[in-house]
């Protein structure tokens, strides 16, 4: 597989999907980006869809609190554009399974083994519970501890070979690879290799997302 100052190009993977979970928090609207190549699920809209719930229930709801609720889930499908976004709504009561937590979250750090801008990405958790937070904002050893569990059983369900997806986590960048004549940005991807868990905890931007 070739690379381009590390970039996958989007012609070489087979069903590279963003799934965007949107949640509602006490301070307003909160976005979650996770990015994976799914080859079991090529072509078919349907079925990729069909994933958003389950990522949800096994990868979000099980590290945030009850504050946080699932608000809807949208699966794009990059080979296909944006005509493929498909989204999902669901009742109101799809929280969190944690107890409730101040407005912090923890932060995972996405490294892709690159020391550039786009080298390692946030991942925040809102809504934590109150008992992984000490007063100075820091992580205490039973919420390291939680949040190490959680980003390991994270890490190993979205990539283990012997799970029924097998995805691969990915970071995109959508103008990574220019084009040396027009200038003109495509899409770019770069491997997941490992999750560190932050000590500190923040207050959850606005979108969630990296600038």
């Amino acid at each position: 597989m070739q690379t381009v100052d590390g970039w996958t190009p989007l012609g070489d993977l087979v069903w590279p999907v963003t799934y965007r979970f949107k949640m509602v928090v006490p301070w307003g609207l909160y976005n979650m980006d996770l990015t994976l190549e799914c080859p079991a699920l090529a072509n078919n809209v349907d079925a990729t869809k069909g994933t958003i719930m389950p990522l949800w229930q096994t990868g979000i709801a099980t590290a945030i609190g009850y504050l946080a609720s699932y608000f809807k889930g949208s699966a794009y499908c990059w080979k296909v554009g944006m005509s493929a976004v498909a989204e999902g709504e669901y009742p109101s009561g799809m929280n969190g399974f944690l107890t409730t937590g101040p407005a912090h979250g923890v932060t995972y750090v996405m490294h892709t083994g690159y020391e550039d801008r786009w080298g390692r990405r946030r991942l925040i958790f809102p809504c934590v519970p109150r008992s992984y937070i000490d007063s100075n904002g820091s992580l205490t050893p039973h919420g390291a501890a939680e949040s190490l569990d959680h980003a390991h059983g994270l890490v190993g369900g979205l990539t283990s070979a012997s799970s029924d997806q097998h995805f691969q986590w990915y970071i995109v960048r959508p103008d990574a690879i220019k084009d040396p004549l027009t200038g003109f940005g495509a899409p770019g991807f770069r491997r997941v290799k490992w999750l560190r868990v932050c000590q500190y905890t923040v207050p959850v931007p606005d979108n969630g997302l990296e600038p």
